[in-house]
């Protein structure tokens, strides 16, 4: 599913922003105020897609349902934006 593997994309992106910044300062806070500006980073992209990623689970368990269909759309309006500008 599209959702899944944009949702483990994101989440390894994020993991791998944050070792750029890890890698680079020292201690502790530097690295924790990294994994916090990572994590709400990736937020953009994780949370929607997981989202997504339940919808679609649920509408191949027990059949699709019109409000998660729409949900999805919605959803997946910054992702075509994005891929418009980027062409």
């Amino acid at each position: 599913m599209f959702a899944g593997g944009g949702l483990f994309v994101s989440a390894c992106v994020t993991v791998w922003f944050w070792l750029g910044f890890h890698e680079t300062d020292p201690g502790f806070k530097p690295s924790s105020s990294a994994a916090l500006l990572a994590l709400l980073l990736g937020a953009f992209a994780m949370i929607p897609l997981g989202l997504i990623l339940r919808f679609a689970l649920s509408a191949w368990r027990t059949g699709f349902q019109i409000r998660h269909g729409i949900w999805t759309l919605f959803l997946m309006i910054p992702w075509f934006v994005l891929g418009v500008l980027l062409f």
